[in-house]
Parts: structure tokens; C-alpha cells; sequence
């Protein structure tokens, strides 16, 4: 299965590939070499300030779920989870942050992941709400189709998914319905685990009150809206005065894209839409993909350094771990 998702990702290389060779590169590397100073340093800020806010969010979660942590140790914990987002497709690196944080607080896996789904969750209910608003507004604008339908389609049938997964008499029945399955591949004592994991899970839902939820989602919407004014000021950067709607329409989109596992690390699928989006207002594709490369600079890799460091802190602490119980 993995060898297959694998596969999926050269998908979105060859479109990058094919994107690169309809393009000037010497005109794309000149944009980028004209790229403001100034908007670069706030591009930086606004990353910085959305990766604390991401610790914060995760810091109340937790809280919520009974269990206090610094947000320094939120933050390295949410850094290594991403630091294997870097490698592994559709943010399923994510998911290790779970048993990062049952570790550390030694608790049960089910509630840290809990905290961890919850969390995704809400990040992809956001994006999905900023790009139904960010269509409509490209669409008042330009009056274009630009697939709007599908897009609310999916935002539905995503909300529903999200209400029968938190909803735990559901979830038993569809596992009432795959119980032949369980017990065939799975031995006894794995069940009992999932089952502690699964009542942990639900049991970690009805911690969280209404005024928590109302906090945690409007930091959801701060942190992915955060992207938004950073490609624009990006755009801005390297000359380009496009309108606000016009990019708060097409970051939500590119990233949810770009979140797809055909593509790695957004490489594609990214340049695509930003080449689609921004010819609207006549904006050349080596502009286009510029920006996009901008945008893939202050939106992921300026994220790769601090968790390269908390996932080296992490395997450092692990190997001093091991060479104690050696001397024991």
C-alpha cells in the first residue's frame, strides 16, 4: 500500500516537470531574484507566529482532554509530527504526533489521538470553508466557473463524515458490521488495546465544551487565513498588486490540493492552480509558478528547520535513553 502511494506522488513531480518545461526559467529565477527583502522578513513573522499559534491550538486541545503541557513541549511534539510530514504524503506524519504525546504524558493512545485528529480535522473544515468563500468571491469577481458545485458537494459530504466519526454509536456500528474481519487478522490482546484506544477516543469528546470548541476552531481560521495574507504580501513582493479576493480564492484551494497524496509536498498540483488562478488577471505562468514557489518556501520548508531540530533533539534524547539502560 505504501509502495502504491509512493507511486501516486511521481504524479504530481511529472506535472511539475511538465509545467517547467512550457515555462521561461530564466524569467521565473529573475522574479525570484527581485523578490522584496521586506516581504520576505514579514512573510517569515506571520509563518513564525502561525506555527506558535498551531502549539497553541494543540496546547488547549490537550488541556481540554484533561492533561497540562508547556507549549514548549507542544511545540517540539507538533514539530516532529511535521517533520515527517516533510516525507510522508497526505499529512499522515501527523498522526506519529499521537504517540509522541502518549509518551510523553503517558496516557493512553486513543486520547493523544484524539487531540491529533481533532486538530486535522479542523484544519481541513477551515480550508474548506475559506475556499467555498474564496470560490464565490473569484466568481463574483471574474464570473467564471470555476467548479463551485463540487466544492460545496464535498465540504458537505466532509462535515457529515466528521459527524458520524465523532459520533460513537456510529462508529460501533460500522464496526459491528467489520467484526468478522477484526477478529480473523487481529489477535485478542490488540483488541483489548483498540478497545481501551476506541473508549478513550469517545470518552475524550465529551471533555470539550462549547466556549473551548469556539476557540479552537477560530484558531483553526486565524492560522490557514495567516497563509493567506502571507502570499499576498509574497505577490506584492516580487510586483505583483493582485486582488485580495483573488488570492484568498486560490490558496485554500492549492492547499487542499496540494494535500492530496498525488503529489509530494504539494509539487504540481501547487503550481497549477496558482498558473490557472492568477491568468485570470493576466499574470504570466512564470510569475504564476514564482509565486507558487514562494508560497511552497514561506508555508512548508521554513517549517523543515525547527523540526529537523526537534526531531534530531527527539533522537538524540532517545539514543541517551538507551545508553543509560546499557550502563544499567
Amino acid at each position: 500500500m505504501g509502495k502504491k502511494i509512493r507511486a501516486f506522488q511521481f504524479l504530481g513531480i511529472v506535472l511539475l516537470i511538465y509545467i517547467l518545461s512550457r515555462i521561461d526559467m530564466k524569467s521565473m529565477v529573475q522574479v525570484l531574484s527581485k523578490t522584496s527583502l521586506h516581504a520576505m522578513l514579514i512573510g517569515t513573522v506571520i509563518a513564525l507566529g502561525a506555527l506558535v499559534l498551531s502549539g497553541i491550538r494543540w496546547q488547549l486541545i490537550i488541556s481540554c482532554v484533561g492533561r497540562r503541557i508547556s507549549l514548549k513541549d507542544t511545540l517540539t511534539l507538533w514539530l516532529k509530527g511535521a517533520y515527517l510530514d516533510f516525507f510522508i504524503p497526505a499529512k499522515v506524519g501527523s498522526l506519529y504526533k499521537a504517540k509522541y504525546l502518549a509518551d510523553h504524558q503517558n496516557i493512553n493512545i486513543g486520547k493523544a489521538g484524539f487531540t491529533v485528529v481533532l486538530e486535522r480535522l479542523l484544519d481541513l473544515f477551515s480550508l474548506f470553508i475559506l475556499a467555498i468563500v474564496g470560490v464565490f468571491l473569484l466568481i463574483g469577481r471574474y464570473g467564471v466557473d470555476l467548479g463551485e458545485i463540487p466544492l460545496v458537494i464535498s465540504f458537505i459530504l466532509f462535515t457529515a463524515i466528521i459527524i458520524v466519526v465523532m459520533n460513537k454509536k456510529a462508529v460501533l456500528f460500522f464496526i459491528t458490521l467489520a467484526r468478522p474481519i477484526i477478529h480473523k487478522f487481529l489477535p485478542e490482546k490488540t483488541r483489548e488495546h483498540i478497545k481501551l484506544g476506541f473508549d478513550e477516543f469517545f470518552n475524550s469528546i465529551k471533555m470539550i465544551g462549547s466556549f473551548s470548541s469556539l476557540v479552537i476552531f477560530l484558531l483553526s481560521m486565524i492560522i490557514w487565513f495567516s497563509r493567506v495574507i502571507t502570499i499576498y504580501i509574497l505577490a506584492r513582493g516580487i510586483s505583483l498588486s493582485l486582488p485580495f479576493d483573488l488570492i484568498a480564492g486560490m490558496v485554500p484551494i492549492a492547499i487542499i490540493l496540494a494535500s492530496l497524496p498525488i503529489t509530494f509536498l504539494g509539487f504540481g498540483t501547487r503550481e497549477a492552480v496558482y498558473i490557472k488562478v492568477l491568468a485570470l488577471e493576466n499574470i504570466g505562468s512564470e510569475q504564476a509558478v514564482a509565486l507558487a514557489f514562494l508560497a511552497f518556501i514561506f508555508t512548508w520548508l521554513i517549517y523543515l528547520i525547527p523540526a529537523f531540530l526537534a526531531h534530531m533533539i527527539q533522537l538524540e534524547g532517545t539514543i541517551t535513553d538507551v545508553k543509560k539502560k546499557e550502563k544499567i
